[in-house]
């Protein structure tokens, strides 16, 4: 009764009473697992000031050793959104255990090492993510993610550079990257292909001021005056 109770209430978009309605259910019947799943799901995806009510009740969930993966997974976030840097990479090497190809447990992981300052261990776990591929766009997300490792913690400027062109081929309609990429030309003193990239940003997305703001920087830098105030 308890959880039909729940059930109508959230589909009301009553999510307290729900929540509320859930408990007493899970106070009858502690080893409810699907009445366990809700309260973890609704609390932390509407409710993230209550993060260790989340943890709490994932990691009940973990007893059942039912998609335990999953479990850590969200858990691994849980962590990431506490500040608990430490207890994230655990638990997102832990979801890794179970399912080592997954490219969203490798990407995860790769950045709570970046949380962390494990530069190489993010580097590692970026590039697994984006040897699987799962989807171009994304994955063309996380080329920038290694990218901006390489440029910004590593000066690899030339690994940098071929990141983002990989992410480009994935994802040409990738604005921020190509933004990025002409951001590292520009470090690197290639000023001609770095306007041409923020060109090529505009052109992409005719509306988006930074990029003429970039372009403008540096056709400056090369004294092209005229074109300078053209693209402010």
């Amino acid at each position: 009764f308890y959880k039909k109770m729940g059930d109508l209430s959230i589909s009301r978009q009553d999510l307290l009473s729900g929540l509320e309605c859930y408990k007493k259910a899970l106070k009858v019947t502690p080893e409810n697992r699907e009445i366990l799943l809700k309260l973890a799901t609704i609390i932390q995806s509407s409710f993230p000031e209550r993060i260790d009510e989340a943890i709490d009740y994932y990691n009940k969930l973990l007893e059942f050793n039912i998609d335990n993966d999953k479990i850590y997974y969200e858990l691994g976030h849980l962590y990431l959104r506490k500040d608990d840097r430490l207890n994230a990479v655990s638990a997102f090497k832990l979801a890794l255990n179970y399912n080592e190809n997954n490219p969203y447990f490798n990407n995860s992981l790769a950045y709570a090492y970046v949380r962390i300052e494990m530069y190489d261990d993010a580097i590692e776990y970026y590039q697994k993510a984006i040897k699987l591929n799962p989807d171009a766009k994304w994955t063309s997300i996380v080329c920038h993610a290694l990218g901006a490792v390489y440029a910004e913690i590593k000066g690899n400027f030339e690994a940098a550079e071929a990141t983002y062109q990989a992410g480009l081929v994935l994802d040409p309609t990738n604005l921020e990257l190509l933004l990025s990429l002409g951001d590292l030309l520009m470090i690197k003193g290639d000023l001609d292909k770095a306007i041409r990239t923020y060109c090529d940003g505009i052109t992409l997305n005719p509306e988006n001021f930074l990029a003429y703001a970039k372009a403008g920087l540096a056709l400056w830098e090369k004294d092209y005056i005229e074109l300078t105030l053209y693209f402010h």
